[in-house]
């Protein structure tokens, strides 16, 4: 009896030992290396139905708080991190729409998005460091710990076939919207909380962090498209055993929020302003009013569509 006890304890540890004798492996990302560059442009937009449409960049305007941006990240030395090229963060505005678009490099330049739209990938969302942020503040804000999507926004992709070309609706006859979540094209709205509250876009102001992007691999088409049903960004529930692939931060800090027409709000989106930037108010109402003359649609060559 104890010969066969012992060969049973000595079977149970040799399975153990392999990690459970019928626990399948997980999967492993079919990527030989790591993207070399990642890039992320953001737009300002309002929307025409579900149409997102960027307002100007004010990139040619001394307004300092731009309607777009360009963020550059680079692969680290350790093969596995990505950097910014800059140390500035990626200045929001609350109650607007705001797109993104990834794209991604190996060290020759050549464009990798593509070897990532076989069915078994898709980009969700987390936040980490999250503050609040006073505009102009040079220590550290208060801890928070809320929701990313109430701070930011649902989150809708908006992945496009041909993936690097824009989505203009009937405009645009060879470029279709597919449909099926991957996450290198989105922006933030809730249709509900335009419903409810009368704006569109991001929702709270005076708060800052890292914005995660994090590219999940799934085994198979099949078990990605059972996640392909939560249009949610955030909602990881439902991965399985999909395993990252790579991650990325956006250090975001959104420091004030569209005016609506009455004065206080007029007058608190100068201020904000002004503090961040370290100009007067004199000076940001100055240089506002010639960013108003900018039309709201933008010209053909800097118009942008998703």
């Amino acid at each position: 009896m104890f010969q066969i006890k012992h060969l049973l304890l000595a079977g149970t540890v040799a399975c153990l030992s392999l990690a459970g004798c019928n626990k399948e492996p997980k999967p492993q990302p079919q990527i030989t290396a790591l993207p070399n560059t990642i890039v992320a442009e953001l737009h300002s937009g309002h929307l025409h139905d579900d149409l997102f449409h960027g307002n100007p960049d004010f990139k040619d305007l001394q307004f300092p708080l731009k309607g777009a941006y360009t963020l550059t990240l680079k692969l680290n030395p350790d093969g596995k991190t990505y950097s910014p090229t800059t140390s500035e963060p990626l200045r929001l505005e609350a109650h607007t729409a705001w797109s993104v678009e990834i794209a991604m490099f190996d060290a020759a330049g050549t464009r990798l998005n593509p070897n990532y739209l076989n069915g078994q990938y898709r980009f969700f969302l987390s936040a980490s460091d999250m503050r609040r942020y006073t505009p102009g503040q040079t220590t550290p804000g208060e801890a928070l710990n809320e929701p990313l999507e109430q701070v930011m926004s649902a989150f809708q992709y908006r992945d496009t076939n041909p993936e690097a070309e824009m989505y203009m609706a009937e405009e645009s006859p060879n470029v279709h919207l597919t449909g099926i979540p991957v996450g290198f094209k989105g922006f933030f709205n809730d249709p509900q909380t335009e419903q409810n509250n009368h704006y569109v876009g991001i929702s709270q102001k005076y708060v800052e962090f890292n914005l995660v992007y994090t590219l999940m691999y799934f085994a198979s088409a099949a078990d990605k498209a059972k996640t392909d049903a939560s249009p949610s960004a955030y909602d990881t529930r439902s991965i399985g055993s999909a395993v990252p692939a790579l991650s990325f931060s956006l250090p975001i800090r959104i420091i004030t929020e569209r005016p609506s027409d009455d004065g206080p709000s007029y007058n608190a989106y100068i201020s904000d302003i002004a503090k961040e930037y370290g100009l007067t108010a004199q000076e940001v109402e100055k240089l506002y009013e010639e960013a108003l003359n900018v039309p709201t649609e933008g010209d053909e060559e800097h118009e942008y569509h998703m």
